[in-house]
């Protein structure tokens, strides 16, 4: 296992408040994963530490091996995105890539070759001529991931990458960022805890500054003792005698029968005496899956609606940094409202 991003120790107070508390976290080579944490976790204020526009009060952070304040030196080999990232509305969209290809030192023919080159990742090789204000706002996304990939980063950070978009745009936007693996360690903050299950392979889960859990996607929405029945309109099963025939905790929930058991019971036998007393009672099934959802997951741990969960770049934006003036004149090569490339 070869670590890519390791943090020790993270404290970050603002006044009274303590953002990070004693963070630890660590992501592997070629994984993907998802930040995760109810709003005032501290989730803004880590990637912030993490990408080197923070300085933390006590603890360290590295990627690659270079201390978080050091990405500089190494080569645009660590990207980042911001979740309002933009780009010139009147500048061709080659022109502008090809520029910031040339802000991490290539030549001015080799900016343009890497410009054609993450343009035709994204899909956007035919409107290279484009104008930004001439993309739908699917467009303006890939054109943003493709700002990140120029130089071929090993660590690319990721704010609400499919956030405002339709399913079909979000769908490609999520395929481009799978594809990225393993080559690329990708980390995304979003709020899409669905999205996160089906993208992600680890997720990293912040409350009140502190780490609650980090590790593969499966070890929270796998290996718990939970199976759950999605129901066909019609007559509901029978929670009580699903509960004392099989000795499992049943209940309801909009369309679903979520069972729990033992995690040394085998499913196979509660999924079938199940169905055995869902057939009788004539209740239809439309489908089975092990485990919980990431959301209930989520819920267990941190206890709270996940429909307050921060927003990395416009918390981090308004409140961590834009204040300090960090982000607009910190001494990174290559930053931009666009986004931030270490070069």
């Amino acid at each position: 296992m070869t670590l890519i991003v390791r943090a020790e120790g993270l404290t970050k107070r603002y006044g009274r408040v303590r953002a990070l508390d004693s963070l630890d976290l660590q992501v592997e080579e070629g994984s993907l994963i998802g930040m995760l944490g109810p709003n005032g976790a501290g989730k803004p204020t880590a990637f912030g530490i993490l990408c080197g526009w923070l300085k933390a009060d006590s603890g360290s952070a590295s990627i690659l091996g270079v201390a978080s304040h050091l990405l500089h030196t190494l080569g645009g080999k660590v990207a980042a995105l911001p979740q309002d990232a933009t780009f010139p509305p009147q500048i061709a969209i080659r022109d502008e890539l090809a520029h910031l290809a040339v802000l991490q030192g290539m030549s001015g023919s080799k900016a343009r070759r890497e410009a054609d080159r993450v343009l035709d990742a994204v899909g956007l090789a035919e409107r290279k001529k484009a104008k930004t204000r001439e993309l739908s706002h699917g467009m303006k996304t890939r054109l943003s991931i493709a700002q990140t990939l120029i130089g071929g980063p090993a660590v690319i950070f990721l704010d609400e990458p499919t956030g405002g978009l339709d399913p079909k745009n979000a769908r490609q936007i999520r395929d481009l960022i799978a594809s990225l693996v393993p080559r690329t360690t990708v980390i995304l903050s979003s709020h899409n805890l669905a999205e996160v299950q089906e993208l992600c392979t680890h997720a990293a889960i912040l409350d009140h500054g502190q780490l609650r859990f980090s590790g593969p996607v499966e070890e929270l929405t796998r290996t718990r003792g939970e199976v759950i029945f999605e129901l066909a309109p019609g007559p509901l099963p029978p929670l009580d005698e699903i509960q004392s025939r099989l000795d499992v905790v049943a209940r309801l929930k909009a369309g679903l029968l979520e069972v729990r058991y033992s995690e040394e019971r085998k499913a196979v036998n509660i999924i079938r005496g199940v169905i055995e007393i869902m057939y009788r009672h004539q209740v239809g099934l439309l489908g089975v899956r092990r485990g919980v959802t990431l959301e209930g997951a989520f819920l267990e741990l941190v206890g709270q609606d996940v429909g307050v969960l921060c927003v990395f770049g416009r918390e981090l934006l308004n409140e961590d940094i834009r204040g300090r003036g960090a982000l607009r004149h910190h001494p990174l090569s290559g930053y931009s409202d666009r986004g931030a490339v270490f070069a």
